[in-house]
């Protein structure tokens, strides 16, 4: 579990990281969708489940 305490830029450093780590699956609550949509289309082409 982390938070970015509603900071978009950590979030998506985040989600990048554990992206690189090979989560199998990623639960989110974003501050931002639209700033985060490229990050979220990149997990999936990694295969991680949401």
């Amino acid at each position: 579990v982390q938070s970015a305490n509603g900071n978009e830029e950590t979030q998506m450093s985040q989600i990048e990281n554990m992206i690189n780590r090979g989560v199998d699956v990623l639960v989110i609550i974003p501050y931002n969708g639209q700033v985060l949509s490229n990050v979220v289309k990149e997990a999936k082409q990694e295969g991680i489940k949401g």
